[in-house]
């Protein structure tokens, strides 16, 4: 009853964010990272609510291997988007604060997000690996700044956005474990949703 409970709520809140971004302001390409990231988010605090920890979400190692990347990429998109100039550093975290909550219990939450707070105070950025077509990671992990990311003009992080979300939507299509995943978390129409969604911005 308990799990049932939870999948209901974690559905809602999938929807409800997803359609927020819906806005006068909100760009396709967001809409369609906004919900990717929801997708993985749910993903994962399902699996965390049953398991205790959060697992490999995809077949093809470099999409598990550019997460942070992609959650990058929305935030800065999603700052891009405000009345005045917003650091992407700050959606990212508080993104980052939301996915802690869901998973800690409320008696700690406070105490991880003071480790949280520490921690991201001395991040500067993230990690990143190339695309290849076997889905495979071939070559040493790079890194880029948030101050590297909020530098770049609105064309320009436009259009490296869309062709990060290119590579990542054409290993995702065919990637069996996180269509299993989402799946069995009850989530086949949020998959369908975001794979829709990432499919018309990309054509």
């Amino acid at each position: 009853m308990k799990n049932h409970r939870a999948i209901v709520i974690t559905r809602i809140i999938f929807i409800i964010s997803v359609l927020y971004s819906y806005n006068a302001n909100a760009s396709p390409l967001y809409n369609a990272f906004n919900s990717l990231a929801t997708l993985i988010d749910e993903v994962h605090l399902k699996e965390f609510q049953l398991t205790g920890r959060v697992l490999y979400t995809f077949s093809h190692s470099v999409l598990n291997r550019n997460l942070e990347m992609l959650k990058l990429y929305c935030a800065s998109l999603l700052a891009r988007q405000q009345p005045r100039a917003v650091p992407s550093k700050k959606f990212y975290v508080r993104k980052m604060k939301e996915r802690l909550l869901c998973r800690v219990p409320e008696c700690s939450s406070q105490h991880e997000e003071q480790n949280l707070d520490q921690l991201t105070s001395r991040c500067k950025g993230v990690g990143y690996f190339p695309f290849h077509e076997s889905g495979e990671v071939y070559d040493d992990g790079q890194y880029v700044l948030f101050s590297e990311i909020d530098a770049l003009e609105d064309r320009e992080i436009s259009e490296k956005a869309k062709e990060f979300l290119s590579k990542f939507y054409n290993l995702l299509k065919n990637d069996e474990l996180f269509l299993t995943k989402c799946t069995n978390s009850g989530l086949d129409s949020e998959y369908k949703i975001t794979m829709d969604l990432m499919s018309a911005v990309l054509h």
